[in-house]
């Protein structure tokens, strides 16, 4: 979880930028860090467990 949070961020948001400044390697970055940061609310919510205290009938 923590993997997909603290590289999906960065390359998320950096990503474009450094493909509009630099090179198209940075639109590629973006990709991978959308799916990293998926990966990591994914996990996050799969940590969190269930919501209610009793289970429904």
């Amino acid at each position: 979880m923590s993997y997909g949070m603290v590289l999906g961020l960065p390359l998320t948001f950096g990503g474009p930028h450094y493909g509009f400044t630099r090179g198209p390697i940075g639109f590629a970055a973006a990709v991978v860090g959308a799916g990293l940061l998926a990966f990591g609310v994914w996990s996050l919510f799969q940590m969190r467990g269930p919501r209610h205290l009793r289970p429904r009938i």
